[in-house]
């Protein structure tokens, strides 16, 4: 994802105790492209594809309350999509902490504090004086911790009335669709990550 001037908004890094979820994601590379509707517990989901690549808006959700049968029809859209967005949600930190705790153990950063009565939360907040796009490079989130996010959960609070989105990329459909050449010339490729990218040096 690439953030490119998002104002306010809470995050929290959510840590599965297994990679099955994530496994699952990794054969999700066809995204469906009509829109669905499934009724779970009290709520009537319907997931809007917003591109061919990947993401689905989920409509009917009110993530206060979320019973075991809606967080199973969400977590199939997941699938599905890869990348899920709701519209016109208004959850405290604490809700928000609640939802998130429902697929997986928040995952604390190693190096940013969190909100002080829920360091779980990263408040993200940039000043109109502000120069520096926090996460303005194309990256994957804390892909420098020995078990990176299974995924990153953000809550907009403020954001501008055009522009500063915040984009994402599909790179199982990009590696998909690469030939069979550059696919065999990566394969073997790896990468070395570090957090503090001005000060650290490569181990020799």
């Amino acid at each position: 994802s690439r953030g490119l001037g998002d104002v306010y908004k809470r995050q929290i890094k959510i840590r599965i105790n297994s990679l099955i979820f994530f496994e699952e994601i990794l054969t999700s590379l066809r995204i469906p492209l009509r829109a669905s509707s499934a009724r779970s517990g009290g709520m009537t989901l319907e997931a809007i594809p917003l591109s061919g690549a990947m993401g689905a808006e989920i409509r009917g959700a009110d993530l206060r309350e979320v019973d075991n049968a809606t967080i199973a029809e969400i977590h199939k859209i997941l699938l599905d999509h890869g990348m899920i967005f709701y519209r016109d949600q208004d959850i405290t930190p604490t809700q928000q902490l609640i939802f998130a705790k429902r697929w997986g153990e928040p995952h604390f950063h190693p190096y940013m504090p969190g909100l002080p009565d829920h360091p779980e939360i990263i408040e993200i907040v940039k000043n109109p004086e502000d120069t520096h796009t926090f996460g303005g490079q194309w990256h994957t989130d804390q892909m420098f911790t020995p078990t990176p996010a299974m995924g990153t959960m953000l809550y907009a609070k403020e954001v501008p009335e055009a522009g500063g989105d915040t984009l994402f990329g599909n790179l199982y459909l990009a590696y998909d669709a690469m030939s069979d050449a550059m696919n065999a010339a990566i394969a073997n490729l790896r990468t070395f990550n570090l957090y503090d990218k001005k000060s650290a040096a490569l181990p020799s």
